[in-house]
């Protein structure tokens, strides 16, 4: 069952990356993130926890066009500076040249 979960997961990540390729955002996007843990929480993790997969505290960031709700961009993974960095890579292969704003909730690393 996991690997057609995972292949349906890779399967929709090519597409979204495929179509959602330098849109025009018409006023604005808005970036959140939600957390949630795979395995067991962060705070539980031990090396045998890592060993069998399990790992810890995960976040999922979203941008949404905030005229048309589209889904401009998603990444998981922890709330750290690369993984933000790697969803603002993802923004910017998602949108087209020009000026919008960006409202957030102000993360901070």
């Amino acid at each position: 069952m996991i690997n057609i979960l995972k292949l349906a997961g890779e399967s929709c990540e090519r597409l979204l990356t495929e179509k959602i390729h330098n849109v025009k955002v018409q006023d604005s996007l808005e970036l959140d993130e939600v957390w949630t843990f795979v395995g067991c929480k962060q705070r539980r993790i031990t090396p045998e926890r890592v060993e069998k997969g399990m790992v810890g505290d995960a976040y999922t960031f979203i941008c949404l066009e905030r005229e048309t709700k589209l889904v401009m961009a998603w990444h998981l993974g922890k709330r750290d500076r690369k993984n933000t960095e790697d969803f603002v890579s993802k923004i910017r292969w998602a949108t087209a040249p020009g000026r919008f704003d960006v409202s957030t909730d102000a993360f901070r690393d």
